[in-house]
């Protein structure tokens, strides 16, 4: 039961290092670790071709900036594990995080996609999930019908591989939308497929909020209106492309 690692990168030279490192030292060693550079312009490209002289499982893929959406199902299209954990490059992991992740999963039949509890390492503090420590689900009318984000950010994700790469197949006529905050297609596109959701409440992940990052308190009420059309379009493709008996 293999793991790949998925970190999307853009312009994070200085913090990819740190991100790849932890996902290198899991007590659970993963069988890939896949960085997708999304057309950085900084040393990024530099600091990877090094690292690979250190991390004999590090594979690192190339492509223009199309966005985070893009650059994650490049990277799913490459996984060869029954499991994708997410990463973002400018966040860590502790070294228990994937035991974690696998051993919720395989207790608990059905489970399709975890998300684990997460802590801030520089920032000021993110919204908590008030779930319990049990399988959710299914819970595809919820999603389907309103806009909880019953899920967490990128970092804490792990997913099955074929639920993830129907996800972000299903929404390649969208990518262009999505540049940033592919998590949220990847939560409600995880529910919509009928699989059951798991959060844990183990803090395993080092969540780091800056002056560059996406979060960070930024969006303004009339953003946050776009996103919601946006998401809605997104839910509606999902719905009509799932056919859960032949492809989940």
């Amino acid at each position: 039961m293999g793991i790949s690692v998925l970190i999307n990168n853009y312009n994070y030279g200085c913090f990819i290092s740190e991100a790849i490192a932890s996902a290198a030292r899991q007590c659970l060693t993963p069988e890939e670790i896949i960085v997708i550079d999304d057309g950085s312009k900084d040393n990024s490209r530099e600091v990877l071709h090094e690292l690979k002289k250190a991390y004999p499982n590090l594979s690192c893929l190339f492509q223009q900036n199309q966005g985070q959406l893009s650059a994650l199902r490049k990277g799913v299209e490459h996984a060869k594990g029954e499991w994708c954990a997410l990463l973002d490059s400018d966040d860590t992991w502790t070294p228990d995080h994937l035991e974690t992740a696998l051993a919720s999963v395989c207790h608990h039949n059905g489970v399709g996609i975890y998300f684990a509890a997460h802590q801030e390492s520089s920032g000021p503090p993110l919204f908590r999930s008030h779930f319990r420590a049990v399988p959710i689900g299914p819970v595809v009318a919820l999603a389907a019908l309103t806009n909880p984000r019953i899920g967490s950010i990128t970092s804490t994700i792990f997913i099955r591989t074929k639920v993830l790469k129907y996800i972000t197949q299903a929404t390649v006529s969208i990518e262009n939308e999505w540049k940033t905050r592919a998590d949220d297609i990847v939560i409600y596109g995880a529910a919509l497929s009928g699989t059951k959701l798991f959060h844990g409440d183990k803090v395993t992940v080092n969540y780091r909020i800056h002056g560059h990052n996406a979060f960070a308190g930024k969006s303004s009420e009339s953003e946050e209106i776009l996103f919601k059309i946006k998401l809605y379009k997104a839910k509606k493709i999902l719905c009509s492309s799932y056919n859960l008996s032949e492809k989940i």
